[in-house]
């Protein structure tokens, strides 16, 4: 939900060869079926164990950006069909994005 420049900034320093799209007025979150969660899968148990584990590993919390209850997904698109999806459970539960990359097609 962040604009094109955040975007860019966080995919230059994670995954420079990443394609995304800014959306700051969630559209696609409504379009793929992106559901605000509630307490538990913002703030439960394991997102909270999560962002200690995160806490010990020397990296702290970043800027809230958009809608901090708005779960996110993860789509691999080969226009015009999407190939791959991850549907969160909660805050804490993100894709294996080294299986990802073995998604991502070759030839064209």
């Amino acid at each position: 939900m962040g604009t094109p420049e955040q975007g860019d900034a966080f995919f230059d320093e994670h995954w420079p060869a990443a394609r995304a799209v800014a959306d700051p007025e969630a559209r696609l979150y409504e379009a793929f079926g992106r559901r605000r969660g509630g307490l538990l899968d913002v703030l439960g148990p394991g997102v909270l164990l999560r962002g200690l584990g995160v806490l010990a590993r020397g990296h702290g919390p970043g800027r809230v950006v958009g809608d901090p209850q708005r779960l996110g997904g993860s789509f691999l698109v080969d226009v015009p069909r999407v190939i791959w999806q991850h549907d969160p459970e909660s805050a804490a539960d993100h894709p294996d994005w080294a299986r990802l990359v073995e998604l991502i097609p070759t030839e064209r």
